[in-house]
């Protein structure tokens, strides 16, 4: 269980949004997410997915034929 922060405190709340940015909490949250509101897991996380997905097909189609088809894209911890 992890420890609540007091937001009047810059140690507690640093230290809370070091232990978010982790890999192994992020992917936590996810899963519960998706597992107690799925829902919103699904309006959050899917339709991200499938709006990134069309964005880049869509400009991958913008390009020319002749030209190489690249398309490079960054994404968060969460993706």
């Amino acid at each position: 269980m992890a420890e609540p922060v007091d937001l009047g405190d810059k140690n507690s709340v640093t230290g809370a949004i070091e232990t978010i940015k982790t890999r192994s909490t992020v992917k936590e949250l996810v899963n519960d997410l998706r597992e107690s509101l799925p829902n919103i897991y699904s309006a959050l996380v899917d339709e991200r997915d499938e709006y990134m997905t069309q964005s880049l097909l869509s400009r991958l189609s913008e390009q020319p034929r002749s030209a190489p088809q690249r398309v490079v894209a960054v994404v968060g911890l969460a993706h």
